[in-house]
């Protein structure tokens, strides 16, 4: 039987603006990093500027205040970018959220003004998801479970063209299956990879966004 715990983490970091791995506990964890979080973010993104709310009320940005007329406002950080949060939450990047011990919710959010094809890869060993690839249109959303234990990586295709029959390939990441499922493939370089381990070393989940194989699309 699932019990439900709530915890606070970083998606993820937009390519390019703060490398290495990062991780967060299954506790709530203290306000201090979260105020340094914020104030990072707010350096290494200047325009526009972030606004943040959450039913959680998470603390905004340090050195600004908010009105009430922005109270219902997202978290946006620019267009042009594929975005990836974890939860129910409304915001992105810093988000409060709720899973379960058996499995958490990622929802894959296209913010770029063409159609994104998100691939999907799961670990040796983890469980299979239950799309391997699909479309996103302009302003879609779609969310996928996550089974506990999981790990693996996502990443954004563009430039595709699928036939009828659902035959293609991409101009970015395209990960050689030639349809829209990817079948268990990787991305062929240069991609954006997003990657995480779920329940992991005592329960932690971690995850990072790595251009080791080069760039193709911003995630945050």
């Amino acid at each position: 039987m699932c019990t439900t715990r709530g915890y606070a983490g970083i998606v993820a970091v937009a390519a390019g603006m703060a490398g290495g791995s990062q991780r967060w506990s299954r506790g709530g964890g203290s306000s201090a990093p979260l105020r340094l979080l914020l104030l990072l973010l707010d350096v290494a993104v200047a325009a526009p500027r972030a606004r943040l709310r959450s039913s959680a009320n998470p603390l905004p940005p340090p050195h600004r205040s908010r009105s009430d007329s922005e109270a219902g406002e997202p978290l946006v950080l620019g267009t042009g970018m594929l975005l990836v949060h974890l939860g129910r939450a409304s915001v992105l990047i810093l988000s409060f959220f709720q899973g379960s011990i058996c499995g958490i919710t990622f929802t894959f959010t296209n913010r770029c003004g063409d159609t994104v094809w998100p691939g999907l890869l799961s670990g040796s060993g983890t469980p299979p998801l239950e799309t391997t690839g699909f479309a996103l249109a302009p302003g879609q959303l779609r969310s996928l479970y996550v089974p506990q234990g999981w790990s693996g990586r996502f990443w954004g295709r563009s430039g595709c063209t699928f036939d009828a029959s659902g035959k293609g390939s991409c101009a970015t990441g395209d990960c050689g299956s030639g349809e829209v499922e990817c079948h268990g493939a990787g991305a062929s370089p240069p991609t954006t990879l997003a990657e995480f381990t779920l329940d992991d070393d005592g329960g932690k989940d971690f995850y990072d966004v790595s251009l080791v194989d080069g760039y193709n699309l911003p995630f945050v």
